[in-house]
């Protein structure tokens, strides 16, 4: 007889926002608090409260060095930059729990920077109204005033020559 494989969802910001329906997605159902800490609207804090309080969704810290991994792997990326503190939670605790469980875990995010790092680390993602990114990319930073390319971004965000507000695009294969 074989059994059903653990399925466990991490939701960010975005799952709260569109009314993710945990209540009645088969599976288990985690969030850092640093996502609860990001919602804003009324209705996406509603929605969590909600959720938390009828025990589908628990709250739980991602451990420090899944945090380390997963901030590696975004700047390997050119992502780290535009990822916000929720957003490497929620890809921590996504790969601690798949790790610690040894179960099928599964990314909820609309974000297609949180989408590209889970996909590299090798955890599934699942979009909500989106399509969701088709292949992993890396990104380069470029000024658009007078074009110095960089392969990391400046930590200002700033062309070191001009002083302009850098820009991104996947990188070229090959």
């Amino acid at each position: 007889m074989s059994s059903k494989p653990r399925r466990i969802f991490v939701l960010d910001a975005s799952a709260f926002m569109y009314g993710y329906p945990s209540v009645v997605v088969e599976g288990e159902h985690f969030t850092p608090l640093a996502v609860l800490e990001e919602l804003k609207s009324l209705q996406a804090r509603a929605y969590a409260d909600a959720v938390l309080s009828s025990k589908h969704v628990e709250v739980l810290p991602p451990p420090r060095e899944c945090l380390e991994e997963v901030s590696k792997k975004a700047e390997q990326l050119g992502s780290l930059q535009v990822l916000s503190r929720a957003d490497l939670e929620v890809l921590a605790l996504a790969l601690y729990l798949k790790k610690k469980e040894s179960a099928e875990v599964t990314v909820v995010s609309d974000d297609y920077d949180v989408q590209n790092v889970a996909a590299a680390l090798g955890l599934r993602f699942q979009p909500l109204r989106t399509s969701g990114i088709k292949a992993v990319f890396k990104w380069i930073y470029y000024c658009p005033s007078c074009g110095k390319i960089y392969r990391q971004p400046q930590p200002s965000l700033r062309c070191e020559i001009c002083g302009s507000f850098l820009k991104r695009r996947p990188r070229k294969r090959g």
